[in-house]
């Protein structure tokens, strides 16, 4: 108690002091993750579920997955180093301790194959591009409050704060998985097209934890940090300790071996929950809990029973979603951080990795250590305004303006010609992309829908006829009493 009571008033003091430095910079080259068991990299080739990897380092090649003949993600930390059985105990979710749980954040997370997020954000985008259970994405903004303030009881769920860069949606990009090596390698506006052989095995490497500061310091493959890791429900190394998939372990610095740091019940957790993603703070003796000063941030894997929500019954109101972000100070309950539409996922995503950076300012190291997407505008300019229209599928980032909007480079727009009154859709004017000047090089196309690959900057005319019998061509040349013209530009 009288930790919980040094605790608060340290909150109240440190909200108050600004600007104070965020975790220490990482060097560029570790950003240390894990990958799940269905992830192709650990399936038929030569990575595992509970190795912990990075990125490649500085000066050296992205995009060499094992689907191209390269040497797959960088090894970092192996399973057996940090006592892990090997190629069995599945990591699903670590961190290697974090700074001050008393200041605001901003949150990075991945989601899991089968997760879409919300329409018009980042995560949407590569999740149509079937890539993005392999990429770290990051909050365009920063919590409203502190996880020591949500704990507290002085208010929350929090809110995000933004944004931190203009134009951008609510989540970003942060890492592509091609910086980690992991399977497709290809860049953030390219299809997936990587079909596993092996069967159960998915389209993509799925990222399911993450951690922003490397483990080890030394490049010799063994930890010089403590490693807060949870294990998933298939691994064997938790039956024979009387553990569960809802209890968090610790490996000392070089050592081998794991222990129990704090059981599913200090968390608020029953040993039939699992967590799936964990940022944890150890505030205290290093390795050792110490309950309600201690604290961490954890999601769940569907499924849990704590997802039930407070009446216990699946499917009801009150249900948490496992894209859904908790705080515990292990005093034996959570509460919910933030929740998982805050963060531009669904209640039906899962969010398996997380980690945080406190929020300083715009100039805080990893928030801007994000992959900038090429945006084109598509822009609607009708010649006379008539009743017919062209639909776009899907709307664009910002669907308020009917008569322009923001797609990513890459992504496909369907558009539908929808004549008005009497009129009849008649063909496509698709000018050339390499000159968009020229009509010589235009292509005709009496199809409607037809789909348009934003690869480069478009302009395509919707032309549209009377419903009307035959007519004089002079007539006819009158009677096209509506162009749309839609032009499609690259932001720069």
């Amino acid at each position: 108690m009288y930790r919980r009571a040094v605790f608060r008033c340290i909150w109240v003091g440190l909200v108050m002091v600004s600007p104070l430095w965020a975790d220490e910079p990482p060097p560029g080259s570790q950003d240390p993750i894990s990958l799940d068991r269905a992830s192709p990299s650990v399936n038929g080739f030569g990575n595992t579920i509970g190795d912990i990897y990075g990125e490649v380092p500085l000066g050296g090649i992205i995009g060499q997955g094992w689907d191209v003949g390269g040497p797959g993600p960088v090894l970092h930390v192996p399973d057996v180093n940090y006592g892990l059985l090997l190629a069995q105990d599945n990591n699903d979710g670590h961190s290697r301790g974090e700074a001050d749980p008393n200041f605001r954040v901003v949150i990075y997370f991945s989601g899991d194959d089968a997760s879409v997020g919300m329409p018009w954000t980042e995560y949407r985008w590569q999740a149509n591009l079937l890539q993005a259970a392999g990429d770290r994405f990051v909050t365009n903004g920063f919590t409203s409050l502190s996880p020591v303030a949500v704990m507290a009881g002085l208010g929350g769920p929090a809110v995000i704060v933004g944004p931190i860069i203009l134009g951008r949606p609510l989540n970003m990009v942060s890492a592509n998985q091609d910086r980690y090596n992991e399977i497709p390698s290809i860049p953030t506006w390219a299809m997936n097209l990587y079909v596993p052989t092996p069967p159960g095995v998915t389209v993509m490497d799925d990222m399911d934890a993450l951690e922003l500061l490397p483990m080890d310091l030394d490049a010799n493959n063994v930890h010089d940090t403590p490693i807060y890791f949870s294990l998933d429900a298939g691994s064997p190394s938790l039956p024979p300790g009387g553990f569960s998939p809802a209890d968090v372990f610790v490996s000392p610095p070089g050592a081998p071996m794991f222990m129990l740091f704090a059981a599913a019940p200090t968390l608020g957790l029953t040993v039939n929950d699992e967590v799936d993603a964990l940022a944890v703070w150890d505030l205290g003796q290093t390795a050792v809990l110490d309950p309600n000063w201690d604290c961490a941030l954890f999601s769940l894997a569907p499924g849990s029973p704590y997802l039930a929500g407070p009446d216990g019954v699946p499917g009801t109101a009150d249900d948490w979603s496992a894209a859904d972000i908790f705080v515990t100070d292990f005093g034996g309950t959570n509460v919910l951080f933030i929740t998982s539409r805050a963060i531009g996922m669904l209640p039906t995503d899962n969010v398996d990795a997380i980690d945080v950076e406190i929020f300083v300012d715009e100039t805080s190291v990893e928030v801007f250590e994000n992959f900038t997407p090429d945006l084109v505008i598509l822009e609607i300019k009708p010649k006379d305004p008539g009743p017919s229209t062209v639909d776009r599928d899907p709307p664009p980032l910002d669907a308020n303006d009917p008569l322009w909007g923001e797609y990513f480079l890459g992504e496909t727009v369907t558009l539908t010609a929808v004549p008005g009154g009497s009129k009849k859709f008649k063909k496509w004017k698709i000018w050339d992309p390499n000159d968009l000047t020229d009509p010589n090089l235009m292509v005709i196309d009496t199809n409607n829908p037809i789909a348009i690959v934003m690869m480069a900057d478009r302009k395509v005319t919707a032309v549209f006829k009377c419903g009307g019998g035959p007519v004089e061509p002079f007539a006819a040349a009158v009677l096209l009493v509506l162009g749309l013209g839609v032009i499609i530009r690259r932001l720069r």
